[in-house]
């Protein structure tokens, strides 16, 4: 059976009920990096579109990326939304594109 770690925090998001549907073990604690631990060496870090946003603007989305490639082989960033929308969230999108190299 396939078993994924998932921080505590991204409970309310409902992904770990999704993935027991699918048959995984979730495992719920508190990570010190990462969303998700996948397997031996793999994690994600989850953002929505806000959230992504606001991390590139208080510089935590740079410290959690970096940690994550130190810490595992492989590291993801998984964003969930529609990206147009960060010219929505903010006047200063061109720096989060930039950041981002999109």
């Amino acid at each position: 059976m396939l078993r994924i770690y998932v921080d505590e925090r991204e409970n309310q998001s409902g992904i770990p009920d999704l993935l027991r549907s699918y048959g995984v073990a979730v495992v719920l604690q508190q990570l010190s990096v990462g969303d998700y631990i996948l397997g031996d060496g793999v994690a994600v870090e989850r953002k929505s579109v806000n959230d992504l946003v606001n991390s590139v603007f208080d510089k935590r989305l740079f410290d959690q990326i970096s940690r994550m490639s130190q810490t595992y082989a492989l590291s993801f960033l998984l964003i969930e939304g529609d990206l147009s929308r960060i010219k929505q969230i903010t006047d200063r999108w061109k720096a989060i594109m930039v950041q981002l190299s999109l």
